[in-house]
This record gives C-alpha cells, sequence and structure tokens, in this order.
C-alpha cells in the first residue's frame, strides 16, 4: 500500500517505489518479496482492479477517495484476483492496514467495498 501511495506522488514504478521505501525504513534489506508480487500484480491487472473497485462504490469516485484506502483497495483486490490467499485473510490484513494508515472510517469502508469486490468476482 504505502509502495502504490509512495508511486502515485513520485510516478515510476510501484516495485522502484517499494525500493526506495525498504531503503528509507530499512536500510540494506530486500522489499519483502511478496510485496513485490502484490505490486506487480496491480500493474498487471490495473485496469481491471480498478474497474472492481468503482463497481463496487456507492456515492464515490475512485479519484475523491483517500490515497490510503484508494491504494488499500488496489493491492487487496489485486491480492484476491492473483493469490490462492484466502478472502478472509486478505480482508482482514487490509482492515488491519486501514487501521494503521487511514482515518477512523477507513476500517469499514475498506470492509465493505472490498466485501462488495469479493462478491462480484466470485472468488476469483
Amino acid at each position: 500500500m504505502q509502495a502504490l501511495c509512495h508511486w502515485e506522488v513520485q510516478g515510476g514504478e510501484p516495485s522502484e517505489s517499494l525500493v526506495d521505501l525498504a531503503e528509507a525504513f530499512a536500510p540494506g534489506r530486500d522489499p519483502v518479496p511478496y510485496a513485490r508480487v502484490l505490486c506487480d500484480a496491480y500493474l498487471q491487472w490495473q485496469s481491471l482492479v480498478d474497474e472492481h473497485i468503482k463497481r463496487a462504490l456507492t456515492d464515490w469516485s475512485l479519484e475523491r477517495l483517500d490515497a490510503v484506502d484508494r491504494n488499500v483497495l488496489r493491492i487487496a483486490t489485486a491480492e484476491l484476483l492473483e493469490s490462492e490467499t484466502p478472502h478472509t485473510v486478505v480482508l482482514d490484513e487490509a482492515i488491519e492496514i486501514a487501521k494503521a494508515f487511514g482515518s477512523a472510517s477507513s476500517p469499514k469502508f475498506v470492509n465493505g467495498v472490498l466485501d462488495a469486490i469479493y462478491g462480484n468476482i466470485g472468488g476469483v
């Protein structure tokens, strides 16, 4: 999520942002390999991921969302599409990230949107 937020501001590729963040917060350590997989999955499925999010939003546009909420939704949706991680785990982790980095309303918002997305993709 942090790499996608960084990418929105700095440009380039999310995987480059992941390296920048790792150097800033954990010098000399390689970014977590699974984080790289998720960033790459978002890039591969970007249009589809954003379309799923847009369909699940009620009275909101993707562009109007807070950067944290938008990118938590993006990375979690990419994980739902790309991995075999159980959807309950993906949702729980996304909610925890929203609690840590988002606003007071972020966890409930992220949960509701991801529930709708998961329902729409039918457990892909």
